[in-house]
């Protein structure tokens, strides 16, 4: 009957791949062996793109060269025998040249049990096919994340490129990464590896791979820095609240912002106990990691003619807009302008993209001068911000 098969296997070779791959011969206690290495060889090269068939019956040198006669472009043909202690297999792959049969790769592999071995048949792969490393997936021994290293302004995006390379620094065909994301607050990352901006601050994505032997073993990572505006831009008017004639009514605005990452860790202590004891250090802490994270903002305001504001803002930024309050002073520059200290609140959003901002603006100036009642103003702003 298996005769019979591979006679119709040899009339129709098209239909069923283009390599050919017989059980490997064996002897008879490793009979099952012999028939499972063609089939993990065959996975292998499946993975790799190639048609493949696998034909059940073992061959001899004179039937493999009638497969190749037949229309076949390769053919695998094996042993596995006992070497003492150890079992061996030993495969030899033939292609048609001018005509001939002609011997383009061979391999040997030993192990000490069925399963080790069935566990090396990508090695055995590589060395039959050393002249198309494409073709081989060997062990999983490194993965390779480019960049490694990501900088993002808010809101950009960039692809991850992964790398699955064996032993020898070869790039192992049929893997697939798998992406997750340490803080989606920070950044998102989708099954293609597409990482995108969220919010300021510093994350990590872990990178995975599935389908080749090795995977659970091996991971890698790739930093990514989430960055906020470092400049910024602004032209608006007070809509609502005391107001000067035109044109000083209108206003211009400058933003300036550390591009630093995320905030460092305060490393004196959180507990109130401990920070009752150093109140200083632990305020000091703080406040530097505000203005290194990029979340202080320092604010100029001229409304022309009229008055100069002053604000330093703290800010929350995510890709739907943002949130700020601040404390600065106004101060005139000219008769009955503004003049005393300054609490402001700001929500924001965008136009397009991430760069044109569309603000509102609340203050409350208490005045310097006594008996002077504060003054409540809403202002609007449109703007441009750039990022390192």
């Amino acid at each position: 009957m298996a005769r019979v098969l591979a006679l119709i296997l040899l009339l129709f070779p098209l239909a069923f791949g283009r390599v050919a791959l017989p059980d490997f011969a064996a002897p008879e206690e490793l009979a099952p062996l012999a028939r499972a290495l063609p089939v993990a060889l065959a996975s292998r090269l499946v993975a790799a793109g190639e048609r493949v068939s696998l034909l059940g019956v073992v061959l001899g040198p004179e039937e493999a060269e009638a497969l190749l006669a037949a229309g076949y472009d390769e053919v695998v043909l094996g042993e596995v025998f006992r070497l003492g202690g150890a079992l061996a297999v030993t495969a030899r792959r033939y292609r048609l040249e001018e005509g001939a049969p002609t011997l383009v790769g061979t391999a040997t592999l030993t192990a000490a049990s069925p399963s080790r071995l069935l566990d090396e048949a990508g090695r055995l792969l590589a060395q039959l096919y050393a002249d198309r490393p494409a073709f081989t997936s060997g062990a999983l021994a490194h993965l390779l994340v480019v960049p490694g290293h990501l900088k993002l302004p808010l809101g950009g995006r960039r692809k991850l490129l992964v790398y699955a390379l064996d032993e020898e620094g070869r790039e192992l065909a049929g893997v697939r990464p798998v992406f997750q994301v340490e803080d989606p607050g920070v950044a998102r990352v989708n099954e293609r590896g597409e990482v995108v901006a969220v919010a300021p601050g510093e994350t990590r994505v872990w990178v995975q791979a599935v389908g080749v032997p090795g995977a659970g073993r091996v991971k890698a990572e790739a930093q990514v820095v989430v960055t906020p505006p470092a400049f910024g831009l602004r032209l608006g008017g007070v809509a609502f609240g005391k107001r000067p004639a035109f044109p000083g009514w209108i206003r211009v605005g400058l933003r300036l912002s550390s591009s630093g990452g995320a905030p460092p860790a305060y490393t004196g202590g959180t507990d109130v106990a401990e920070a009752s004891q150093n109140p200083l250090d632990y305020l000091a802490g703080f406040f530097a990691g505000i203005v290194t994270g990029g979340q202080l903002t320092a604010a100029l305001d001229y409304e022309l003619g009229t008055s100069l504001l002053f604000h330093l803002e703290a800010y929350q930024r995510t890709l739907a807009g943002y949130f700020g309050a601040g404390l600065g002073f106004a101060t005139p520059t000219a008769p009955g302008g503004l003049q005393g200290v300054s609490l402001r609140l700001v929500l924001g959003s965008y136009l397009l993209g991430t760069r044109y901002p569309l603000e509102a603006v609340g203050e409350a100036v208490f005045p310097t001068a006594e008996g002077r009642p504060p003054e409540l103003r809403l202002a609007f702003a449109v703007g441009l911000d750039l990022y390192p």
